[in-house]
């Protein structure tokens, strides 16, 4: 393989990079181009010339850029659940650098080794965030369905960093720019506020309240807002507002006793709480 093929290869793997950073799906595309390439050059390398010998190297290289997809696409998972793979990969690197060390080798196999190299060193919500747009917390809450969240906790509680400092900053500025109608700045700053800090009740209870009174009330929607407040419960049981913020949320979905049920605990922990016309509506005829 020349040094510009290897050079094109590279960079058409960085782009695919950088396209799904952003949040591009179009980057998927991209990632799996310069392994179609390296297959079509090694077929037609062997048809040509009938050498094994040289067709191993093209075998190497595909392996090395298959490992980096299967970690940027979660096929499998940069930390020790998968570690051997990375390790077999890391040494296939290195053998083939030793046995073929040539500017070619060195450039077509340098992004997806960076990649292979990140995951060995890093823990998954490290990984994740260095090469996706969606923080870590966001992508596992919408990775499990609402009767998994308790499946979602344990992943995000095992890899939390908490950073409250950072957490706050992010957050008041998320408040900010919602009460200035900045939508989608809004939604990405909740997000990272809450990735640097998963353990912050009050986050996902504003976070709950922003999606459920941005978004259209579909059931989805609903269900997506109902898992923050049960996180924010989880996390803080006697918290009035998440109470009441659930229960706004059983009431959309017509589960009235349940939602009578977080209005009259919420009243008990906050009588202050404004919930008197919730009450009247769900709780109507009920003890």
């Amino acid at each position: 393989m020349t040094f510009r093929k290897s050079l094109i290869l590279s960079l058409i793997f960085l782009l695919g990079i950088l396209l799904k950073r952003a949040g591009y799906a179009i980057g998927v595309f991209f990632l799996d181009l310069p392994v179609i390439l390296i297959a079509y050059w090694s077929a037609r390398y062997f048809i040509r010339h009938k050498k094994r010998s040289g067709f191993y190297p093209f075998i190497l290289i595909i392996i090395i850029y298959l490992t980096a997809i299967g970690l940027l696409q979660y096929k499998f998972r940069p930390d020790a659940a998968d570690g051997l793979i990375i390790t077999v990969s890391v040494i296939i690197g290195i053998l083939l650098l030793l046995v073929h060390s040539t500017r070619s080798a060195v450039m077509v196999t340098l992004v997806p080794m960076i990649v292979i190299l990140v995951a060995a060193f890093t823990d998954a919500r490290t990984f994740h965030n260095i090469f996706h747009s969606v923080p870590f917390e966001s992508y596992i809450r919408g990775k499990y369905t609402f009767t998994q969240r308790v499946i979602a906790d344990s992943i995000i509680d095992h890899y939390k960093k908490p950073d409250k400092a950072k957490a706050e900053l992010l957050i008041l500025q998320a408040g900010k720019e919602n009460e200035n109608d900045m939508i989608e700045e809004a939604a990405r700053h909740y997000n990272l506020g809450i990735d640097a800090d998963p353990d912050n009740a009050n986050a996902y209870n504003l976070r709950g309240y922003f999606k459920l009174s941005r978004n259209s009330l579909d059931m989805p929607n609903v269900y997506i807002a109902l898992k923050d407040f049960e996180r924010a419960l989880t996390l803080k049981p006697n918290f009035a507002e998440a109470l009441f913020h659930r229960g706004l949320c059983y009431s959309i979905m017509n589960g009235k006793d349940h939602a009578c049920a977080d209005f009259k605990r919420a009243k008990e922990i906050n009588p202050e709480l404004d919930v008197e016309e919730e009450l009247e509506k769900n709780c109507l005829g009920k003890e």
